[in-house]
């Protein structure tokens, strides 16, 4: 284990291994303003990209997943498409975005075989609470009043069993690098 901010850590506890898929899931999901810890949120996804990328081992790397976010859209009304540029609206967004957008020139500039995916409302078991689903689940079955929209937006939900097949299939697809 090591924590994928500090480079020395993270080196020593891969030293020597070798991959040939890797999927960064590193980060947390977290919406916090820049000025109220907002840094730590892009220290451990932007800072933690690059920390693990000069760590790897890429002489066996066939393929490097980044896992994104819808977030990297902002406040893009849905459906959103590959074409629309970012439009990020939080530290946790603009890191995401900076992830993708490096991992990009990588795969450009030095055929590094990175693909990313933006993930959309993930959902299943043991989802922390804090969540949008579980948060509806458990108030209808308290009976308890919870805030709500209108209902008016577009969304995608993704249950983590498909998000586990589409990392799979992703590890193999051809020409989706970059």
């Amino acid at each position: 284990q090591a924590d994928i901010r500090e480079y020395e850590h993270l080196r020593n506890a891969i030293k020597g291994a070798s991959f040939e898929y890797v999927v960064n899931l590193s980060g947390y999901i977290e919406h916090t303003p820049f000025f109220d810890g907002g840094e730590e949120v892009i220290n451990s996804h932007f800072t933690g990209l690059q920390n693990l990328l000069r760590v790897l081992d890429r002489e066996n790397l066939r393929r490097f997943i980044q896992i994104g976010s819808s977030d990297e859209y902002g406040n893009i009304p849905a459906p959103q498409k590959e074409s629309f540029r970012e439009a990020p609206i939080s530290p946790y967004s603009l890191a995401k975005t900076a992830s993708t957008h490096l991992l990009q020139m990588l795969h450009h500039n030095e055929q590094f075989p990175a693909v990313t995916l933006r993930l959309f409302l993930v959902y299943g078991k043991g989802q922390d609470d804090s969540r949008f689903l579980p948060q509806i689940i458990k108030g209808c079955i308290k009976g308890k009043k919870f805030p709500t929209s209108m209902g008016e937006q577009l969304r995608d939900f993704c249950h983590v069993d498909d998000i586990s097949d589409g990392i799979v299939s992703a590890f193999t697809k051809n020409n989706i690098e970059g």
